[in-house]
């Protein structure tokens, strides 16, 4: 009985491990479809080097599932289980599973990535992944990454229905990683059997301090965003709250010309005029 309720435990951690869930972004007002919160929480493209198990098509590139274009996509060349050699690094695979391996410069924590399938030869949600499998990868102790597929940890399985709508995967756990794989494990059926995305944005753990610095400094009422909130009118209270958020303020070009606009409207060198819209 002892060992029976050791494999209990066994198997219900196991359940408890793989448990992301899966929310399709539908109403135009989330925030997933606010620039700024996407702009801000999203891993820059600057910190990150790409590569596809699949390839890339001549006219669908790898980068174009990173370049903040929905009307752009990437496909792969290599077929869902069929033979394959990469021409980036010569690899054979005799039965290949579609994946993006994801090399970040710096270790980065992750626990969201929204995801859409293009429409493509009429299929809509094209090379949708109905079981995804997200893998995660450590430096050693000498900062360096080994080259070994094996060496990947899987950390969490979401299975979910095809769509082309845009989808907000949501990881069981916060993922600290140096190199992510997102294999598209299963894909729905269909004549082509190759991976598709249009959009890949990996996203950090929400922050209440990157909250406060982009939905309470400013008065949102004031389509202009000129008006700062009484409470934040000296700089040295926005630089208290870039030191709480710094790892991620060095590595985005939107938090840092976010904090020059602040900065100089707080120095008064920036302005709204009816006629000329904005001056400086």
């Amino acid at each position: 009985m002892k060992f029976a309720t050791i494999l209990l435990y066994f198997f219900l951690s196991i359940k408890l491990i793989f448990s992301g869930s899966v929310e399709e972004i539908i109403v135009p007002s989330s925030k997933y479809n606010d620039y700024r919160y996407i702009n801000s929480y999203k891993i820059p493209n600057n910190l990150m080097s790409l590569y596809s198990s699949g390839g890339e098509k001549y006219n669908h590139k790898l980068i174009n599932a990173f370049d903040g274009d929905f009307n752009t996509y990437w496909g792969s060349i290599g077929k869902q289980g069929g033979k394959y050699i990469n021409p980036t690094t010569s690899k054979q695979y005799d039965s290949l599973i579609n994946s993006i391996i994801i090399t970040f410069s710096k270790s980065v924590d992750i626990n969201r990535m929204l995801y859409k399938a293009p429409y493509v030869n009429s299929i809509d949600g094209a090379g949708y992944p109905i079981k995804l499998s997200i893998y995660c990868k450590r430096r050693d102790i000498n900062g360096n990454l080994t080259e070994d597929d094996n060496d990947f940890l899987l950390v969490d399985e979401i299975v979910s229905e095809q769509t082309g709508n845009l989808v907000l995967f949501t990881f069981n756990e916060i993922i600290g990683c140096d190199q992510i794989k997102i294999e598209w494990n299963e894909m729905k059926e269909n004549i082509y059997g190759l991976a598709y995305a249009s959009e890949i944005i990996l996203l950090y753990p929400e922050n209440q301090y990157l909250d406060e610095l982009l939905y309470n400094v400013f008065d949102l009422n004031d389509y202009t965003n000129l008006n700062i909130n009484p409470e934040y009118k000296y700089i040295y209270i926005i630089d208290d709250l870039i030191q709480q958020i710094k790892d991620i303020y060095d590595s985005s070009n939107f938090l840092q010309s976010l904090y020059k606009r602040i900065e100089l409207i707080l120095n008064g060198k920036l302005k709204y005029e009816p006629k000329r819209e904005f001056t400086s």
